[in-house]
């Protein structure tokens, strides 16, 4: 699956689109599922809690958006890939952090339910068409494709990963 160019997302995608070095998308997905499951998985129990100031989300809130974000995109792509033009919903990551509540969550827990919702994402793209995946489709502020979709999911989650390392 080739990169995509600007034309495919919008203007605000540029921050996770920077974030994806150049490689083979599958196997830069596959890494990606290592980072953020071995970065996670090391994180000591008391900072699973933690904010770095207050109103900010919690370690476990950042994994458990990351993981809505994945679903949301992950839909996204299906729905563009297989040529549908409706218009794509915009979600409020605010609103659905505030509504999931990980407090009583273990981060075990957490990890596995990213595990399964990236194998989910990664055999949505394996099956895929190159074809498929430029398709541009009706995105919440911007035309989209699939690929581009799939390319933010990695970006994304390294943005997260940077954040908690930077200032957790």
């Amino acid at each position: 699956m080739q990169r995509p160019t600007s034309a495919e997302y919008a203007p605000y995608a540029q921050l996770y689109m920077d974030e994806v070095p150049d490689g083979d998308f599958h196997q830069l997905l596959k890494e990606n599922t290592s980072d953020v499951l071995n970065f996670f998985g090391s994180l000591p129990p008391q900072k699973h809690s933690h904010t770095y100031a207050k109103g900010k989300w919690t370690v476990k809130q950042v994994l458990q958006h990351i993981i809505d974000t994945e679903r949301v995109f992950s839909y996204r792509a299906l729905v563009v890939s297989r040529g549908d033009l409706a218009q794509l919903p915009a979600f409020d990551e605010d609103d659905y952090v505030a509504k999931a509540d990980t407090s009583d969550r273990s981060m075990q827990s957490l990890l596995e339910e990213f595990a399964a919702v990236r194998q989910s994402t990664a055999m949505l793209f394996a099956n895929m068409t190159n074809a498929d995946s430029a398709f541009l489709g009706n995105g919440p502020a911007h035309p989209v494709s699939a690929r581009a979709l799939g390319f933010m999911l990695i970006g994304h989650a390294r943005h997260h990963l940077q954040v908690v390392a930077d200032r957790y």
